[in-house]
């Protein structure tokens, strides 16, 4: 089933090789439309990137829970006239090790993210399954979703969504973790940070 899908990570291979769409891992990057600008440096520090937060937990990511195709809202159209395509998002299931801010008593959060499978996007954050992460996270607000995204927020009981893509994903190395952000990386101490 949809659970027992793996989640690749591409980090460690070799960025210049080429590659054919159909050989990508599953890449998924953080959707922050709802909140912010998706690309680019956003945040310059920690603590700018927490004042738009409503959880920070250190987790472990245990799979995909589903997929889905979510419309854009309104407009459907571009300026042609053209209907817009629809995103492929998948919801992942991230098991709560520490709450670092914000409250839940959620032992396993859903995270709702656009699925880049044989795409090649600058700064795309990648989980994989299994890997132990921190993430700065928002509650997405279904109201203002589409009607897709408020279908999965019923099904899951509320959606988190990462709160400045790649910024928003933090790689624990012992006390220290670091932002997989290739434009602008944010550094924390683990141990320290207090929201």
């Amino acid at each position: 089933g949809a659970g027992s899908r793996s989640i690749l990570s591409s980090r460690a291979q070799d960025r210049t090789s080429p590659r054919k769409a159909q050989d990508s891992p599953r890449i998924l990057r953080p959707n922050c439309a709802l909140r912010g600008k998706s690309d680019g440096p956003l945040y310059e520090s920690v603590e700018q990137l927490a004042v738009d937060t409503d959880l920070v937990i250190r987790g472990r990511v245990t799979g995909v829970l589903t997929e889905f195709e979510d419309g854009v809202g309104e407009p459907a159209f571009d300026e042609r006239g053209d209907p817009l395509p629809k995103v492929k998002k998948l919801v992942i299931e991230v098991e709560v090790l520490r709450i670092m801010q914000g409250t839940t008593d959620r032992v396993r959060v859903p995270v709702v993210v656009n699925d880049t499978t044989g795409m090649v996007a600058p700064d795309t954050p990648t989980l994989r399954e299994g890997e132990e992460v921190v993430l700065f996270l928002f509650d997405v607000p279904a109201e203002r979703g589409s009607v897709e995204i408020q279908e999965q927020d019923g099904a899951f009981g509320g959606l988190f969504g990462v709160v400045g893509g790649s910024q928003g994903v933090f790689d624990v190395i012992g006390d220290v973790a670091i932002s997989r952000s290739d434009v602008e990386p944010l550094r924390m101490d683990v141990a320290e940070y207090r929201g």
